[in-house]
């Protein structure tokens, strides 16, 4: 997940939530597919087309076993993103990617957990059902701040997405 921000970023505490709150779609999205992941990579970077000073960079690193548990994606992503963070700079965008996927069938679990690992798993399933019925973001873990952060990509002059979404195609009234 990557997205550009709605207003530069200044502080480590607005970095934070949006590095959690795109782990944490990364992670649904996961487990929607039925894949988890070896790996993470997390960037952030500033803008290059204002006289800011310019700053960019990326971290990644692997799970201890594979996973889309999103408490394990969110604490790592963050982890990176403390890592890669310098104050003093306005960023302008971060991302998650998640990479070296595997089906969840094949993954070696660990030799202790997996009674906690089972019971993770029902709590984020559950939390995926309850984001599908209600709408995305209802249920949220706290990292990744409020719904209406002002580092959120604005949207207000979007075009229209006639070719994904039933409910903005243009209607035809008859006469």
């Amino acid at each position: 997940m990557t997205r550009s921000f709605g207003a530069p970023v200044t502080s480590w505490q607005q970095m934070r939530e949006a590095i959690a709150s795109y782990a944490t779609r990364a992670a649904e999205k996961m487990r929607r597919y039925k894949v988890a992941a070896e790996n993470i990579f997390v960037f952030m970077h500033t803008n290059t087309f204002n006289n800011d000073p310019f700053y960019s960079n990326g971290a990644s690193a692997r799970f201890a076993e594979t996973t889309n548990d999103t408490g394990e994606v969110v604490a790592l992503s963050v982890h990176l993103g403390q890592r890669l963070w310098r104050d003093g700079f306005r960023y302008a965008k971060c991302g998650v990617m998640i990479t070296e996927l595997l089906p969840e069938s094949v993954r070696q679990p660990a030799l202790w957990g997996e009674l906690d690992r089972e019971r993770r798993e029902r709590v984020w399933r559950t939390m995926d059902k309850l984001n599908a019925t209600l709408g995305r973001g209802t249920v949220r873990i706290l990292g990744a701040g409020p719904k209406d952060a002002l580092w959120k990509l604005r949207a207000e002059y979007r075009s229209p997405r006639w070719t994904t979404r039933w409910e903005e195609v243009p209607k035809v009234l008859a006469r």
